[in-house]
């Protein structure tokens, strides 16, 4: 009988920590190589586990989401939440027969997506993650250059400038490589606007957020977000910091020269507004936009924890 009673509540832990999005089966540090400590980039002082975990339940719960979308265009349903949503997000007309090849693209993305946070080969190209810019010390030209993999002086005493002419001279320890890199900070760039930033043009790969810069961020978790109860809230509303993660995977998983950031402006997002170039968001340019995942990807799962309201127009309304 205890035996039965230890079995069903270890059954229940499960389930509730997968029901809040606390663990996956996958924890970050078996995909990503983590920096650890506070200082140099180090993460100590942040759940990343946390943000990742966050973004593959969300991963989850779209990659459902477009499975409906087809279901319902199969049985000639016109008005679905994920049709609304689909078009308000991506500007795509999930009830039409046209929009299956933008479906069928947003379907390979996902699975792309979600297949890059599952790859858990460790080895010298293991991505790594570091929580602030700090991590990359700007060197000098004339500074004796130190040798990849190994970090040792140059054996014939030769510069920077001299043995590594076309790299702007940081160089980052934790991989023991010098890497292209614009002067000063990344965090402090941009009257310090930026939330974080991939670098997918040498291996290893590195993501560097900056949570030192996300002041209006409310939420640590979509499970810390208020039941709501009224109509008229906009997603804006809900800033949560696993969904910088899950932005910035997109960038990761498809390479940053294929999803080009278009639009953070929710109103540029869902064709309120004109881009900066004065056109309307397309279909295509909104599938390669990180952030209009992110925002879909919030709007629907708000939907799913708040039943009795639909946020496909980006704002609470009542069912």
């Amino acid at each position: 009988m205890i035996s039965k009673i230890l079995l069903l509540i270890g059954f229940l832990v499960a389930v509730l920590a997968q029901g809040d999005g606390s663990q996956s089966e996958t924890h970050v540090t078996e995909v990503f190589n983590v920096k650890t400590g506070t200082e140099k980039g180090g993460c100590d002082n942040y759940n990343v586990n946390k943000w990742y975990s966050v973004s593959i339940r969300l991963l989850e719960d779209i990659s459902h989401a477009l499975k409906e979308a087809q279901e319902a265009f199969e049985k000639g349903v016109t008005d679905s939440q994920i049709q609304k949503h689909l078009w308000t997000f991506f500007r795509i007309d999930a009830t039409d027969a046209s929009s299956k090849p933008f479906v069928d693209e947003m379907k390979e993305n996902l699975t792309s997506v979600q297949g890059e946070l599952k790859e858990t080969a460790d080895g010298p190209d293991k991505p790594w993650i570091f929580c602030d810019g700090k991590y990359a010390e700007q060197k000098k030209w004339s500074d004796k250059a130190l040798e990849p993999e190994t970090g040792v002086p140059n054996a014939d005493g030769k510069t920077i400038k001299q043995v590594f002419p076309e790299l702007f001279p940081f160089w980052i320890d934790d991989i023991k490589q010098y890497r292209y890199a614009e002067e000063n900070d990344y965090c402090f760039k941009a009257n310090r606007k930026n939330m974080a930033g991939t670098d997918d043009n040498f291996q290893p790969n590195t993501i560097t957020f900056c949570p030192m810069n996300w002041k209006e961020v409310k939420y640590k978790t979509i499970d810390d977000i208020p039941a709501v109860t009224e109509e008229g809230i906009s997603i804006k509303q809900f800033t949560v910091e696993g969904l910088t993660f899950f932005h910035e995977v997109f960038h990761y998983a498809l390479e940053s020269i294929n999803t080009p950031d278009v639009a953070y402006n929710l109103n540029q997002i869902t064709g309120g507004e004109p881009l900066e170039d004065g056109t309307f968001i397309t279909p295509d340019q909104a599938i390669a936009n990180p952030e209009s995942w992110t925002m879909f990807a919030l709007a629907w799962k708000l939907g799913l924890r708040n039943p009795k309201f639909t946020f496909e127009s980006s704002v609470s309304k009542s069912l």
